[in-house]
């Protein structure tokens, strides 16, 4: 998140292009270092980017321009972050750039592989014995299965048809496993490696599910850009 007034400040068409295609590699689920993350490297799409930001400081409609990222308009108040509206004052606009909501994209990312059964984590352990069973979720989540420590009652329940399903929520789109079979729809994990102390100038709260068995690591911290 930016705001429009330290945007504003920016006048090199450079630093602003640097700028851009920073941000856009973090949020974007489109594959690291393909040219699909970072807007396929046009100028054009980048300049179309540059006008949305820099055109008008009382943008209230959202937008994407390329790589699966959404900006949204937003008004930050007092440490709280809410939706943009014709009302905001100049000074309380940003900009939020997230990951472009699933049903909007095209089936390549919105139809990924995302139930594990039993069948799934055998296959794994007689390819690579002696490693944990891991899932690229998102293109941006790794997600780390511990086989000999699945609880009996799930391990059990995956040999009689049960599936570990992998989905995500609104609004950030944060991976959590389920287990699920006719009769249980559970949460097991949904604790995400990653900080995301952010999420509290939202009011955007979830209950953390922890699991001993599996973790999740977002892959794209901002440090490696």
């Amino acid at each position: 998140m930016i705001s429009s007034p330290n945007l504003a400040k920016i006048g090199s068409p450079v630093v602003r292009e640097s700028l851009l295609f920073r941000i856009i590699r973090h949020v974007s689920p489109e594959p690291w270092g393909h040219p699909r993350a970072e807007l396929g490297r046009r100028k054009e799409s980048v300049q179309r980017l540059i006008q949305h930001l820099w055109g008008s400081n009382q943008a209230t409609r959202s937008f994407c321009v390329g790589s699966s990222v959404l900006w949204r308009p937003v008004v930050v108040r007092t440490n709280r972050v809410s939706v943009a509206t014709a009302q905001a004052r100049s000074e309380e606009l940003a900009w939020l750039a997230q990951r472009q909501p699933p049903l909007k994209m095209s089936s390549r990312l919105s139809q990924q592989r995302n139930e594990l059964t039993m069948e799934d984590i055998y296959n794994w352990e007689r390819r690579n014995p002696d490693e944990q069973m891991e899932v690229l979720y998102d293109l941006r989540f790794v997600i780390r299965i511990r086989q000999d420590r699945i609880p009996d009652g799930i391990s059990k329940s995956l040999q009689s048809g049960g599936k570990l399903v992998i989905e995500s929520r609104k609004p950030w789109y944060l991976p959590e496993i389920w287990h699920r079979t006719e009769d249980v729809n559970e949460v097991v994990h949904s604790q995400v490696t990653s900080p995301y102390e952010w999420r509290k100038y939202f009011r955007y709260e979830r209950a953390e599910v922890l699991s001993d068995w599996v973790t999740v690591e977002y892959i794209r911290p901002m440090s490696t850009f």
